[in-house]
């Protein structure tokens, strides 16, 4: 019984990312709770599990990922993942709707290569790390370009079309 209730504790804890309690009386108590949201669903072995906020990823899976969070795929390190929440978390909303998938794809030359796909039909390549610096730079890059294709921000900001000789 008492496993039990502190395993309700520990998944009700992280949910919860701020609790403020405050006196408004001399018998009265005003609990403010906010909850880490929902930021987006971890793609594990056909199931999609839903990551909060705070990069906590709850254990009911789901068949199909709610719409309007991105589909974080390739994602074996848990404290990796969390560095990738975080850096989202930070986007503004605008960037963040138009993310539609995040895949961890490291290489030899980058460990910390993600591949973010868009629903408007982009790629982008960026570093985990510098997801939040580098994002707020794609919807000018965006319009910019005359055709669908990849913008790479790993080093520089560079982008191309599909179809050429690049991709």
């Amino acid at each position: 019984m008492a496993n039990r209730l502190i395993v309700m504790l520990r998944q009700l804890i992280q949910k919860l990312k701020k609790v403020q309690v405050k006196m408004a009386g001399p018998q009265k108590v005003k609990l403010t709770v906010n909850e880490n949201k929902i930021v987006g669903y971890l793609k594990r072995n056909n199931y999609y599990y839903p990551i909060l906020a705070s990069g906590h990823v709850k254990k009911n899976k789901l068949k199909q990922p709610q719409s309007g969070q991105p589909v974080y795929d390739g994602f074996k390190s848990t404290k990796i993942l969390e560095k990738t929440v975080n850096q989202y978390s930070q986007l503004s909303e605008t960037v963040q709707l138009g993310i539609s998938e995040i895949k961890f794809q490291p290489t030899n030359n980058d460990e910390q290569r993600l591949r973010v796909f868009m629903n408007d039909g982009n790629e982008i390549l960026i570093k985990y790390s510098k997801l939040a610096k580098k994002m707020p730079y794609y919807p000018s890059i965006a319009q910019t370009m005359s055709a669908n294709g990849v913008v790479n921000l790993e080093l520089g900001a560079y982008s191309y079309s599909y179809g050429t000789k690049d991709h």
